[in-house]
């Protein structure tokens, strides 16, 4: 009988098991395969081993697609960043982003960031629903115009002394707070 109920227990645990949630991430440096700030970011937030290595740890509950901003040409393109959140906006399989973390900056281009999150709010697939939070360093004025155009929250990159702020626990506070995903906590 105990035989019985460990097998039930194993069919029931694994039957739980969930997909990772998705999280896109746009960001011209953070966008970029293989750059040591896409890597410094996959580590901070914990889906890399801080010991080393880019092979993601077991059971992390998010996957990350990365966009840089640009167009094949090499140009910031709102429409490129559309097609790039429409890969999972729905997707086929009945999967969505669950959050957006969206750059303010990208390269000498100041505020492309705003500019990405006013076209996605004013876009009628996306409007209101989709989660969007912006990775910017603190500064009041970022967070004021942010606030204007809809943002659900930041994410900071750095503090004022250009140190890292993100982390593994601060990531989760945003998918927790605003991302799209069920919420099965007791």
């Amino acid at each position: 009988m105990e035989n019985g109920q460990h097998q039930d227990n194993a069919i029931t645990i694994e039957t739980m098991k969930q997909e990772p949630h998705k999280i896109l991430v746009i960001d011209d440096e953070i966008g970029t395969p293989d750059s040591p700030e896409r890597t410094a970011f996959l580590r901070a937030v914990g889906y890399f081993p801080s010991t080393g290595g880019k092979k993601p740890v077991e059971d992390y509950p998010y996957t990350f697609d990365c966009h840089t901003g640009p167009s094949e040409a090499g140009v910031n393109s709102v429409e490129a960043v559309k097609d790039a959140v429409l890969r999972c906006w729905p997707s086929p399989d009945g999967m969505r982003w669950a959050l957006v973390l969206l750059d303010v900056r990208f390269g000498k281009d100041e505020k492309f960031g705003f500019s990405l999150l006013r076209a996605l709010r004013e876009d009628s697939r996306f409007g209101h629903d989709l989660p969007i939070v912006m990775l910017t360093s603190e500064d009041e004025a970022k967070r004021v115009r942010a606030d204007e155009l809809r943002a659900n929250g930041f994410l900071p990159k750095a503090d004022k002394a250009g140190n890292p702020q993100w982390s593994r626990r601060e990531l989760e506070q945003r998918v927790l707070k605003y991302g799209l995903i069920p919420d099965d906590r007791d």
